[in-house]
């Protein structure tokens, strides 16, 4: 494993960033990547929403965006993959270059911009996969939408049969505008908005939050999800931070930070308030982990009955590898 993960890393890490991300998508779904067939230890094993999960490790959205390799993740060993950022419509996203590699903080900057082939693309994708393991679906709105609420509506009423669960992404500091739909009014009406549209075929309904959220918009965040009883926060707890006083390569590149070193600027207030959010609210977090961290991330993720830790990772080698790693957590 430790020679493959270097061959990979070598050639990866000395190309363009996006393209070493689409070079690994386009490489998992020719099956060019090794599957791991083992089982994970039982204790490894997580509880949510009356489903069972192998361990609590799951790809984030951003790797996947277009539904295109989430059966190839899972054979990789992950847990539960989350697919998109998926909108309504097509969108290129904003202009290339726009991810960037931080060597000296082990991170990433990105202005993607929330890039797809839209709705239906992935919809026919998930309709054609046979159903099995545990897979998520992100939905955003479109940059240029009149009615991001719609845009919601519509993409989970169009995913909801396809998806374990699905979440509303109203965090991304890379659609102008999009971070005003936390305030507690334009919240509400559009949770509830999803809710009632796929009342006849309910699905676990998250909302992923921005992990730089005041204590004033928590608080009404907080009291959004409890008064909708909603299944879940999701929240970037190491990543998507708009500062970046600690970081040794303070490129001006883009508004979004994908990176370890901003790990306790974020991880406290959103975590408190999540926790006090009412039961069996589920708490999930998106991080960026390199393969040669240590496992205290699976740790953490075991300390709640309902709480399972979402890593986007943006190789598949890297992927692989902190799957694996996971079995050493007992």
């Amino acid at each position: 494993m430790a020679v493959w993960y270097s061959l990979i890393d070598l050639v990866l890490s000395r190309i363009d960033a996006e393209a070493a991300h689409g070079l690994a998508v386009r490489a998992l779904k020719t099956g060019l990547m090794p599957g791991d067939s083992r089982d994970d230890p039982s204790s490894l094993r997580v509880g949510i929403w009356g489903r069972h999960l192998p361990n609590p490790i799951g790809l984030a959205a951003g790797f996947d965006k277009n539904a295109e390799v989430a059966d190839a993740m899972l054979n990789l060993g992950f847990g539960l993959v989350e697919i998109g950022s998926v909108t309504p419509r097509p969108q290129a996203g904003n202009p290339r270059p726009r991810l960037f590699r931080l060597a000296e903080d082990r991170g990433v900057i990105n202005r993607m911009g929330f890039p797809g082939q839209g709705l239906e693309a992935a919809r026919s994708r998930l309709a054609t996969r046979p159903r099995r393991g545990f897979v998520g679906v992100n939905v955003g709105a479109n940059k240029d939408s009149t009615d991001r609420a719609a845009d919601y509506v519509t993409g989970c009423v169009a995913l909801a049969p396809y998806a374990d669960y699905l979440v509303c992404n109203v965090s991304s500091p890379n659609t102008p505008g999009l971070r005003n739909l936390q305030g507690r009014t334009e919240l509400a009406g559009l949770l509830k908005r999803v809710q009632d549209a796929i009342a006849a075929k309910p699905v676990p309904l998250v909302v992923k939050i921005a992990p730089d959220a005041t204590e004033d918009d928590l608080d009404d965040i907080v009291a959004v999800c409890r008064e909708l009883k909603l299944d879940g926060i999701k929240t970037a707890l190491l990543n998507e931070l708009l500062a970046r006083e600690s970081l040794q390569n303070a490129e001006q590149l883009a508004r979004a930070i994908k990176a370890l070193p901003i790990h306790l600027t974020a991880t406290r207030p959103v975590a408190e308030a999540i926790s006090s959010t009412v039961s069996p609210a589920s708490w999930t977090s998106s991080a960026q982990t390199p393969a040669n961290q240590d496992s205290s991330a699976v740790a953490r993720s075991r300390s709640g009955s309902s709480t399972t830790i979402s890593f986007g990772l943006w190789t598949a080698a890297a992927a692989s590898v902190t799957s694996r790693r996971s079995r050493a957590v007992s």
